[in-house]
């Protein structure tokens, strides 16, 4: 397994107005003590669990963050890593998986990159400011998030992803929209992570997004457009995406997914059903 602790050099939007460089000490999987004298990083302590039946995996980033042992329903021993970043396929199964919140001083960031060649670019690149920061995620990551506490997202991680996890605690659960018909903000790709159908989304909470991109480049182009106004937010979906819709409560919007598109929802959580025509508000 690779170890990329000593490699991390994150700061999330929120806090890297505030960067403090810092020594930290933390242990490799041999358990002796070393010294990163460039940026603090977080110990990381896993447990898999299974609740009525359902198998979650535990994942804490422990910066200012205690970490309860988990004393009943452990399935496996727990396991400590000294860092936030794992790589899919060795660290953590591949799988498709709704990433629960479950502590953060403000917000937790997730970022998955597609693989160590992007996640070694995005470590090269200048970071200094909040500005710089967020333009290296743009180039570079596949998908980030913040999430505050209970909030949820889905992610499909597949072997050879790189998986970054920072300021928080969170709990990661299996999940298949070929068992569920919940939408949770996050990415789905039409013949892969949802079938290809036409369908009506409806918001199931206060609002939703839901932009559906022609295929992984239009996607990618958008994602490594420099959006950090809403006005630039805005262009970049007008110019790259298929459709966008904001949808409150009970509203229904509907899409017609074919192989390959992306669907892209954020901002809550909603409800598809398919071979129904458009749903007028």
């Amino acid at each position: 397994m690779k170890k990329f602790a000593k490699s991390v050099s994150t700061v999330s939007l929120l806090t890297a107005t505030a960067m403090l460089l810092a020594v930290t000490k933390y242990e490799d999987v041999q358990g002796s003590s070393l010294e990163n004298d460039i940026f603090p990083v977080a110990t990381v302590k896993i447990s898999t669990l299974e609740t009525s039946g359902q198998e979650k995996i535990i994942f804490a980033s422990a910066i200012e963050t205690d970490v309860e042992e988990e004393t009943e329903n452990t399935t496996n021993s727990d396991e400590m890593y000294s860092n936030t970043v794992y790589c899919v396929g060795e660290d953590i199964p591949a799988d498709s998986y709704v990433i629960t919140c479950t502590n953060t001083d403000y917000s937790m960031e997730v970022v998955v990159f597609s693989d160590e060649t992007e996640y070694d670019d995005f470590l090269k690149a200048e970071k200094n400011t909040v500005g710089k920061y967020r333009n290296a995620l743009e180039a570079y990551a596949w998908t980030n998030y913040y999430l505050y506490e209970d909030e949820q997202i889905y992610v499909n991680l597949k072997k050879g992803n790189i998986l970054l996890l920072d300021d928080g605690m969170c709990e990661f659960s299996r999940y298949t929209t070929e068992t569920s018909s919940i939408l949770y903000s996050g990415l789905y790709i039409a013949g892969e992570d949802i079938v290809c159908e036409k369908m009506n989304i409806k918001c199931t909470s206060d609002y939703l997004t839901v932009t559906v991109f022609d295929n992984t480049e239009d996607y990618l182009a958008y994602h490594k457009t420099d959006r950090f106004t809403v006005g630039e937010e805005s262009d970049a979906i007008a110019e790259y995406s298929a459709s966008n819709d904001f949808i409150y409560n009970d509203y229904s919007t509907y899409v017609n997914l074919q192989e390959g598109m992306i669907l892209m929802v954020e901002d809550g959580t909603g409800e598809y059903s398919v071979d129904a025509g458009p749903v007028i508000n």
